[in-house]
Formats: structure tokens, C-alpha cells, sequence
């Protein structure tokens, strides 16, 4: 459970929550997936060979289209998805009753500044917009991220035995203070993931 992996599409989420809440884009936004993205003289591929056309940010989370999210954490920054990220649970350590705990890796241009002592670059932000690069998380923080995103709560995890009652589970969590409408359109996307065409 306190093992560090790259958590890949599964902060998609973030990336795009990060996006609606600055105002940087609208869901209806769309943009154009040819199965890469040029940067610089590199090519950022998509998973999809040929592409996936024009989506919208929806249509990018159920396809779980790269080149959609690379667009988007361009126009977002890797200073806005750490944000993001940091306020669903990732980079943290949980106060829980494991022996393992990791507190994973959630960069951002100050982290890599003081790291390796030179700039962050667009190629690294692309990575990061898929969950690539140098992003860490532990499988619980991203049960935790997922319950947040669920629940609009900032829900902490905790060990119960099975005799106690779970009827209120959540109560005693905060409000994450995130737009409701934004969050059921990341919702109506994971949605779609499971139940689309």
C-alpha cells in the first residue's frame, strides 16, 4: 500500500479539475487528437495511433485521450496540476495503521528548481498531464483522490473494524471548497470510462 508509482491516466482528473476551477478552459472546449503532439522536435504520442478527432473534455476523459491532456496541461502548468493534486491527497503521508507509508512525488517548477538546480520544461509538463515523469502516488492516495473527487469532501482514509457502524462514514470532513458543477462534469467523465460506448 505505501509503494510509489506512476499513477498514468488516473490523474486525469486532476489535470482537468485543474483546468475548469482557473477558468482556463470550458468543458465544450475542444481539441484535435491526430495521435501525437509536437513540441519543440519531439513528437508526444497519444496511445491511440491514429487518434482520436476533436473531443471535448468528456468525451477526453472516457477516451482517456493523451493528446487531449497534453494540450490541457499546457494551457494549465505543472504549478496549477501540483495544485490540484496536492488538494485531492496526493503527496502526503496518511496517518494510518500500515507499516508502509510513502509520501510519493507531486513536482511542480520550484520542486525541480531546488532538485536537479535547473528549469522545468514543456516536455516534462506534458509527461506529468498524463501521469508520466516524475509524479509518484501510493494506490491509497489515489483512493483518496477518488473518494474527494466522489464525495467534494476532504475525506482522510481510516482502518474501521467491521463491528463498528459505518452510517457516517464521511461526517466530520470538510467541504474541498471546488465548483459542484465542475466536479460532476469530471463525474459524468469517469462515468462514461465504465458506461460509455
Amino acid at each position: 500500500m505505501g509503494g510509489i508509482y506512476p499513477p498514468g491516466s488516473t490523474i486525469k482528473m486532476a489535470v482537468a479539475l485543474a483546468g475548469l476551477e482557473s477558468g482556463i478552459i470550458d468543458y465544450k472546449d475542444k481539441f484535435f487528437c491526430k495521435g501525437y503532439k509536437e513540441v519543440g522536435d519531439s513528437n508526444f504520442h497519444c496511445w491511440a495511433k491514429n487518434g482520436h478527432g476533436n473531443l471535448s473534455l468528456i468525451e477526453a476523459i472516457e477516451q482517456s485521450c493523451d493528446v487531449y491532456f497534453y494540450e490541457l496541461g499546457l494551457k494549465v502548468g505543472i504549478d496549477r496540476i501540483a495544485s490540484m493534486l496536492k488538494k485531492l491527497g496526493l503527496g502526503q503521508y496518511y496517518d494510518i495503521e500500515i507499516d508502509d507509508r510513502a509520501k510519493g512525488v507531486v513536482p511542480n517548477i520550484e520542486w525541480k528548481l531546488k532538485r536537479d538546480g535547473i528549469n522545468w520544461s514543456l516536455g516534462e509538463t506534458l509527461n506529468a498531464s498524463i501521469g508520466q515523469g516524475y509524479i509518484l502516488a501510493t494506490p491509497l492516495q489515489l483512493a483518496v483522490m477518488t473518494s474527494r473527487l466522489a464525495t467534494s469532501l476532504s475525506v482522510m482514509p481510516k482502518i474501521i473494524k467491521t463491528s463498528e457502524k459505518t452510517d457516517n462514514i464521511v461526517s466530520g470532513f470538510s467541504a474541498l471548497n471546488i465548483n459542484q458543477s465542475d466536479l460532476k462534469i469530471i463525474r459524468d467523465g469517469m462515468f462514461n470510462v465504465v458506461n460509455g460506448s
